[in-house]
């Protein structure tokens, strides 16, 4: 994704959606959120899966995937989970600690000389 490109972000379970927005502009990354997938360059869906039943625990698996928004060509995937062990707990965790995640693989892979 070039410097510059309007992203279009679809809305997503566990508003990992709005972590994600949040994490963008935090970071600085030279994207352009747009409102409406029409005025979009690449599109950023997602979905979750729940990791189990774990008895202290419980997680979840988010992935995510940017395509082209004229033709649809998948263009970058990512996932994060949000488990951690019963001390871990104590850390950021669910769809906050999987944004994080999500946006800081996406820095490395387009933006790396960005920050």
């Amino acid at each position: 994704m070039p410097n510059g490109a309007n992203l279009f972000i679809v809305p997503m379970e566990w508003d990992l959606d709005g972590y994600i927005r949040a994490e963008l502009r935090k970071n600085g990354l030279p994207v352009h959120l747009v409102e409406r997938p029409e005025d979009a360059d690449y599109i950023m869906t997602g979905s979750s899966v729940k990791l189990g039943s774990r008895l202290l625990a419980p997680g979840r698996d988010f992935q995510v995937q940017i395509s082209e928004a004229r033709g649809g060509a998948p263009v970058w995937s990512a996932g994060a989970s949000d488990y951690a062990t019963f001390f871990a707990r104590l850390r950021s965790h669910g769809a906050t600690r999987a944004a994080k995640t999500i946006v800081q693989k996406l820095r490395n892979r387009f933006y790396k000389a960005t920050r």
